[in-house]
């Protein structure tokens, strides 16, 4: 039979947790915070759904640019626990950008954008015909 050693780590757990409490649903690439992103197909639209818990949609702002669609923000979190024998105070902060191919053919207007409970979705049709507008266009979030 063989036997199995696995090494105790006393700060396996405190990682975790710290991990899941300050950082949430970001992934730290490259010493940057990057949001969780789902992109997918649904009958005659493409989503975007980007995973941002704590923020705020004015800390948000897409673009479309050319054919490229790009949302970024800043976040900022600040946690303080005032006891009595005991004070504790963390701040992060950090800027994000994500940006995504579409089609050239995209118009700005036909893009939707909502911020709720922390998912930041974009929908936008599939590529039309016709259409090359390529102004940089600010999209709001509703």
């Amino acid at each position: 039979m063989n036997n199995l050693i696995i090494r105790n780590n006393p700060f396996r757990n405190l990682f975790k947790r710290l991990d899941n409490e300050f950082i949430n649903d970001f992934k730290l690439i490259n010493g940057k915070h990057i949001p969780s992103t789902d992109i997918y197909e649904k009958d005659d639209k493409v989503f975007i759904e980007a995973e941002m818990p704590g923020l705020k949609k004015e800390d948000i702002e897409i673009k479309l640019d050319n054919g490229m669609i790009t949302f970024s923000g800043q976040r900022k979190d600040e946690k303080e626990i005032k006891e009595k024998d005991y004070y504790y105070c963390e701040r992060s902060f950090g800027n994000f950008s994500r940006a995504f191919n579409v089609s050239k053919d995209l118009k700005p207007e036909d893009i939707s954008a909502e911020y709720q409970d922390g998912i930041l979705k974009i929908n936008f049709p599939k590529k039309k015909e016709g259409n090359d507008n390529l102004n940089i266009k600010k999209i709001e979030i509703k």
